[in-house]
């Protein structure tokens, strides 16, 4: 069975790190606090933390007790202006050691997201978000044309997608080609490439899902050898002293970091919050050409806890140069300032803003109005 897109989309979604926030994930201005003074147990002897935490402390003004941290921006800027010119910073801090600084990071902040959200009631160890479920729930009594674009790399979306979509109602595309969909000798290797033939399953009314995270995802890796990305899902565990990735099932690990075709060690296919963000990374560019299409082809476009920081100045110009001018564009947002409402007019004369939070949005079946049933 082959399924396809329609020429037009209904709606799509862009989400930014406000539409988690209700579910108790931090924004980025608390990760860097909650590093260097540690609520979490597990971090008082983590060898990652140690790391991360001697480097800022040695390059940055940290001060827990005036309040005064660096932001997550300056911090990947700073890290990627010795990468990306191939300049060491010290004897201490090679170019190396520094790569492997900015991959630590990732993974303290990937484990601090898994660790905040909030269970489905008091008495669940189910951190699956309620808030992303709901979402699917309701998506699934529509015809499901729709997309989504988002800034987060969690898995905080994807991992609620299992068991209100998926199986019976749709599959993700994340709009990238996997090693996981050809080769055979690597974990999650029965992975469902949407824009192939798929299983007839009886009694499924199967519609394929874009799911464009733009700049990349936790659960996602690339080898620099083979120049394949791989996909691993639901690994939401991270060994705190090796910074091994694995995905934890009662008490066995599953775990990958090297490329199953040529052995190659894995990197974190993501773009961290830089000013100096590298967009030619060749999966980074497919998801901005997809991007470019579900813009140019959606009826709504509907913002959600985004803001338009400066640092994502080529969102700014993704809708600028792609955006219908017959597009109804609706942003919601508890709190926008005027400033960002400017941006946001900045790309389009009439926009609908809407001070509400993704939650309440959810709750008043705002987002259902977008689409057909």
């Amino acid at each position: 069975m082959h399924i396809s897109y329609e020429k037009e989309r209904d709606c799509l979604f862009f989400l930014g790190a406000g539409a988690s926030y209700s579910d108790g994930v931090p924004l980025q201005k608390d990760i860097i606090p909650m590093i260097l003074s540690p609520k979490i147990k597990e971090f008082e002897s983590s060898e990652l933390r140690r790391d991360v935490s001697n480097f800022l402390r040695n390059n940055f003004s940290c001060s827990p007790e005036n309040n005064i941290y660096p932001s997550l921006e300056v911090i990947f800027s700073y890290l990627d202006y010795f990468i990306d010119n191939d300049i060491s910073l010290s004897s201490a801090y090679t170019i190396n050691g520094l790569a492997e600084i900015k991959e630590e990071l990732v993974k303290l902040i990937y484990y601090i997201t898994s660790k905040s959200i909030k269970p489905q009631n008091e008495n669940s160890t189910d951190t699956t978000s309620s808030l992303y479920a709901d979402f699917w729930k309701r998506m699934r009594k529509t015809k499901r044309n729709f997309s989504i674009i988002t800034t987060n790399y969690d898995n905080l979306l994807d991992n609620a997608f299992d068991g209100t979509l998926y199986p019976r109602y749709g599959l993700i595309d994340y709009c990238v080609d996997f090693l996981n969909y050809t080769e055979e000798d690597i974990a999650f290797n029965w992975w469902i490439n949407p824009r192939d033939d798929i299983p007839e399953w009886k009694d499924y009314d199967l519609r394929p899902i874009k799911l464009i995270k733009i700049h990349g995802s936790l659960n996602w890796k690339y080898c620099h050898c083979c120049s394949h990305a791989i996909l691993t899902p639901w690994c939401t565990s991270i060994d705190l002293d090796t910074g091994i990735l694995v995905r934890s099932i009662d008490t066995d690990h599953e775990s990958i970091s090297r490329c199953a075709r040529d052995g190659h060690y894995l990197s974190t296919l993501i773009i961290p919050p830089s000013h100096n963000k590298i967009l030619k990374h060749p999966v980074i560019q497919r998801l901005m050409n997809e991007s470019q299409e579900e813009i140019r082809k959606s009826k709504n476009i509907v913002f959600i806890g985004y803001s338009f920081p400066d640092s994502d100045i080529h969102i700014r110009a993704l809708f600028k140069k792609n955006l219908n001018t017959n597009t109804k564009i609706t942003v919601i947002n508890p709190d926008l300032p005027d400033e960002q409402k400017s941006t946001y007019k900045g790309i389009s004369a009439e926009i609908n803003f809407i001070q509400k939070t993704f939650k309440e949005a959810l709750d008043d079946g705002i987002f259902e109005t977008f689409l057909k049933s």
